[in-house]
C-alpha cells in the first residue's frame, strides 16, 4: 500500500506532515499558504487535510470532533451575547462556515476533507475522506450546554452535530468514522 510506504518514509513530523504526505501520494500540490479553505490541490479538486493524533487506539473510534475553525458571530454579525439567542447565534456560526466554502467552490469543482486518526506509538492509523457540503441552517437547533458551549443538533434526528465554544470561538463538527474507513498498522 503506497500510503503506508510514504508514511514510513516521512521523517519530518511537523504539523503539516499529513498534508504534505497526502499531496505526494495523489501527485497534487501542498499549499503552504491557503488561498481558500484547502491545503492540497490537484486539477479542479481540493482537499483540507485533518490529522487527529490520539493516545487511544484509533481503531476504536466511532465518532470524532473535527475543528472547523474560528467562527466569531460577535465580529461578523454583531452578536454581543451568544447565549441570549442560541438559535440566532447558531445560524450566524453556520453562515460564517458556509461563506468560505462557497468561495472555495468558485475555484474548484470538488472540495473534500481527508482525515487521518493515528497513534504513532501503536503505529495504527485510520484514514477516510468526505465531501464538504454547506450546512443547511434550518436543519439544526441550537442550545446552550452546562459548559456554556452551543450545541447544534439535527432537527430530524436530535443527533449532536456541532459544538461551538465561545472562548476562542471554535466550531467543531461531530463526524462519524465510516465503516469504509481504511484501518492499517505499520
Amino acid at each position: 500500500m503506497r500510503f503506508c510506504r510514504v508514511i514510513e518514509e516521512t521523517k519530518d513530523l511537523d504539523n503539516q506532515w499529513f498534508g504534505k504526505t497526502f499531496a505526494k501520494i495523489i501527485e497534487g500540490k501542498y499549499l503552504t499558504i491557503n488561498i481558500t479553505l484547502a491545503n492540497v490541490v490537484k486539477d479542479k479538486t481540493c482537499w483540507i487535510t485533518i490529522e487527529i493524533p490520539t493516545i487511544n487506539n484509533p481503531f476504536d473510534f466511532s465518532n470524532i470532533e473535527i475543528n472547523n475553525g474560528i467562527c466569531k458571530p460577535d465580529y461578523s454579525y454583531g452578536i454581543s451575547d451568544p447565549h441570549l439567542e442560541p438559535q440566532r447565534t447558531g445560524k450566524a456560526i453556520l453562515n460564517i462556515w458556509n461563506e468560505p466554502l462557497y468561495s472555495t467552490l468558485d475555484y474548484f469543482t470538488e472540495f473534500r476533507t481527508v482525515i487521518l486518526i493515528y497513534n504513532h506509538i501503536l503505529k495504527r492509523f485510520v484514514f477516510f475522506e468526505e465531501e464538504n457540503d454547506s450546512y443547511t441552517i434550518r436543519n439544526y437547533e441550537w442550545e446552550v450546554n452546562n459548559k456554556g458551549h452551543l450545541i447544534g443538533r439535527d432537527t430530524a434526528t436530535g443527533n449532536h452535530c456541532f459544538t461551538w465554544q465561545p472562548i476562542g470561538s471554535r466550531l467543531s463538527k461531530v463526524t462519524k468514522v465510516p465503516k469504509s474507513a481504511i484501518k492499517f498498522e505499520l
